[in-house]
């Protein structure tokens, strides 16, 4: 992490979550200190933790049902795991169940999944919980106590700072937008650009997905925000609405950059384009620091003058005999980049009469988020060993509840427990993550081991160790949904330099302890996701790209129909969502796959094309998209119609029966035919009937798998 970089992070939402995290934790602990009751207080800041790892980003009302929750489960799952955990087998059985149960819960969405597992975090530490009945439910109780009393704390932020997620989250969805124009730029630079490049436009796509969906959540499903009359609420919502509309128009700007660069590096043009590219990139960083930390935002920078110049040098190639169509076009689309970058600072002005504009655009905001069902249909379509989140639920059950039965039959230490928290943390539905996971956790834990071990050597006041302790926790706290390593690096020593308080002398045994614990879990989980009903990308990833065909032809339909189709806008802005999600799926998807044993990576090659072909699809998609908006509503000529129908009917042959449309939904578009022809309209549909062509030739290609549920 850069400078720069630290920075920003250091003004982050994380951060903030990270202070109100550890301020919810610290505080039960030393008022009961103060009390000499320092058992109770770790149980209130047991339950305050818990409830904060669930207290991630979204609508202000899902954080507060989840938190309410959480800390009605971590009352019952403690106080019944502690009143078990006497008795061998029935404990046994109990942590199978509960592993099961709030395994397969993941269907329900990443915050129905943190819940499950803060409860099986509590479940596990209630393992060493010993005791009369009423000591129990004391325990359970101030572990109830402490879940409400975090809550409230969170409420209360909120009530502060209703914006500032929102914000924040905003803020870092434009960044990765101006990444992903930075990425573009390259191309036109003088350097040639390696065949891992475009990988790196893929990922970045999928990034700024994710962001998009994250901003959606957020914004789309917060009334205070949708229905604010204030500016602040409008601002976000309309800037929104205009980062996605500016990022269909960087994808509307792919071509044949080897053919460009052949034709045109003598004339010493493109680094103009790139250079422009660069400081497009660079307003929208600085429009994403000022929502980010909440300063004035500057005066955009005119990108007019340098338009014009390039402009001027266009003419001057055309004077000379070049065809400069091309380059014409992507100036095009450059002046449509930099005005919505204009149009995003001016919805940030103070003086901008925003409360009388419709945040919306006449747009049905709460159809572009996903609604999550929990109903039981639900979860019943997934009790079977063809979904991912099933086999997950009875690897993990399995795992934890056998390797508990062998740590009390064989004794294996005072703190064996830390075994069955990695495993809970680590164990994930997908092979991926979970070595991914296994990998920070073990890393982080021995060099946060060793540098616990340096400062309990070296800093032998405790006073001083509490202060650190203290600055341990937040950065901890801060670092978890940032970078998961980190988190871990800056917990251990947390976690030893606690246990210091408790224990003097035996530091180093410790550290070991928590190093050797954590080394056990992590090669149980690595084999566990091997070899014990695992889910491989290779049977899932066929549907992603099935997935995305479909959402394809869907955007496609949706950017012809948009003009002569009531409510056309809003269907063609459903339908662009819906295809950007399913890339993103279909991308995501093959990352994994190359994460995965080489032995597990079936048709990677294919699988490869493909998703460079769908990338492509998306680009030609959006550039059509801004062509036929341009045009008048009779823009399509006889033969414009026919190579829509063949597009159209690449896409359905991609498709299986049961997909298919029926019938010419083409069919009135006889009446919207025009004369003349555009002819840059013609060749954006030419690029997309080859394209589509090829899509098919490469999924034909491929067996159809018994496909687990993804």
């Amino acid at each position: 992490m850069d400078s720069r970089s630290f920075r920003y992070f250091l003004r982050s939402q994380y951060v903030a979550d990270g202070l109100r995290i550890s301020l919810g934790v610290l505080l039960p602990s030393l008022l009961f200190f103060y009390q000499g009751k320092i058992s109770l207080g770790v149980a209130a800041s047991l339950g305050a933790l818990c409830v904060g790892l669930t207290d991630h980003p979204g609508p202000i009302a899902h954080k507060r049902n989840a938190m309410l929750l959480t800390s009605f489960l971590l009352l019952l799952v403690s106080w019944l795991t502690a009143l078990l955990n006497a008795y061998l087998i029935p404990t046994t059985l109990w942590l199978a169940v509960l592993c099961f149960v709030f395994g397969i819960i993941t269907v329900y969405g990443m915050r129905a999944g943190i819940i499950g597992t803060a409860t099986l975090l509590i479940a596990i530490l209630a393992l060493d919980q010993e005791g009369t009945w009423q000591e129990i439910t004391e325990y359970a109780f101030y572990i109830f106590a402490g879940g409400i009393w975090y809550t409230m704390l969170s409420l209360v932020f909120y009530q502060f700072f209703p914006f500032r997620a929102a914000q924040q989250a905003l803020g870092d969805s434009i960044k990765e937008v101006a990444h992903f124009l930075r990425l573009k730029a390259q191309f036109y630079g003088i350097n040639p650009v390696e065949e891992s490049h475009y990988q790196a436009i893929i990922d970045q796509q999928v990034k700024v997905h994710h962001g998009h969906d994250q901003v959606r959540e957020m914004l789309f499903k917060t009334r205070k925000i949708v229905k604010d009359t204030s500016p602040q609420g409008r601002q976000l919502v309309l800037t929104f609405i205009e980062l996605v509309d500016l990022f269909e128009q960087t994808m509307a700007s792919h071509f044949d950059y080897r053919l460009i660069r052949k034709q045109w590096n003598e004339a010493r043009i493109l680094p103009i384009f790139e250079q422009i590219i660069g400081q497009m990139a660079h307003e929208l960083d600085q429009l994403a620091i000022s929502l980010h930390d909440q300063s004035p935002v500057l005066k955009p920078r005119n990108f007019e003058p340098r338009l014009a110049f390039l402009k001027k040098r266009i003419d001057a190639l055309e004077s000379q005999g070049h065809n400069t169509l091309l380059l014409k076009k992507i100036l095009v689309n450059l002046r449509n980049i930099g005005e919505r970058i204009l149009q995003m600072y001016a919805y940030q002005q103070a003086d901008l009469p925003i409360s009388s504009i419709d945040a919306s655009k006449g747009l049905e905001l709460s159809k572009f988020v996903q609604h999550e069902s929990h109903s039981w249909e639900s979860l019943r379509s997934h009790i079977s060993f063809r979904s991912a989140y099933f086999r997950y639920a009875i690897r993990l059950a399995l795992v934890v509840s056998i390797t508990y039965l062998l740590m009390q039959l064989f004794h294996t230490g005072t703190h064996s427990y830390w075994i069955l928290l990695t495993l809970v943390v680590v164990l994930k539905p997908g092979f991926t993550l979970t070595r991914q996971r296994n990998y920070e956790r073990l890393v982080g834990t021995i060099l946060g081991g060793l540098m616990g071990i340096v400062i309990l050597y070296l800093i032998p006041d405790q006073t001083s160790r509490f202060f650190i302790l203290v600055a341990l926790m937040i950065a901890a706290y801060s670092f978890l949904r940032y970078k998961y390593i980190w988190s871990v690096f800056f917990l251990t020593p947390f976690v030893l330099l606690a246990f210091s308080f408790f224990s003097e002398g035996n530091e180093l045994l410790l550290a070991g302890e928590r190093i050797m614990d954590t080394l056990i879990g992590s090669v149980i989980a690595a084999g566990a996701s091997l070899w014990l009903f695992p889910v491989w990308e290779y049977k899932v990833i066929r549907g992603h790209a099935v997935k995305a065909t479909e959402a394809s032809c869907t955007y496609f339909s949706s950017i012809i129909s948009r003009n002569y189709k009531n409510n056309g806008l809003q269907a063609y802005k459903l339908a662009r969502k819906s295809n950007f999600v399913a890339q993103s799926l279909l991308a995501g998807s093959f990352q994994r796959m190359l994460s995965e044993p080489q032995s597990k990576q079936k048709h990677a090659d294919v699988f490869y094309q493909i998703v460079v072909i769908h990338h492509t699809l998306s680009s030609y998609l959006a550039t059509l998209s801004y062509q036929s908006a341009s045009e008048s509503q009779f823009r399509f000529s006889e033969h414009q119609v026919r190579m829509i129908r063949r597009i159209h009917s690449h896409f359905q042959e991609m498709l299986p029966p049961e997909l298919r449309v029926k019938g010419d939904i083409f069919s009135s578009l006889q009446a919207y035919t025009a004369t003349e022809e555009n002819a840059f309209l013609t060749e954006t549909l030419e690029l997309l009937e080859q394209t589509a062509a090829s899509l098919k030739r490469q999924l034909l290609q491929l067996p159809l798998h018994s496909q687990n549920t993804p």
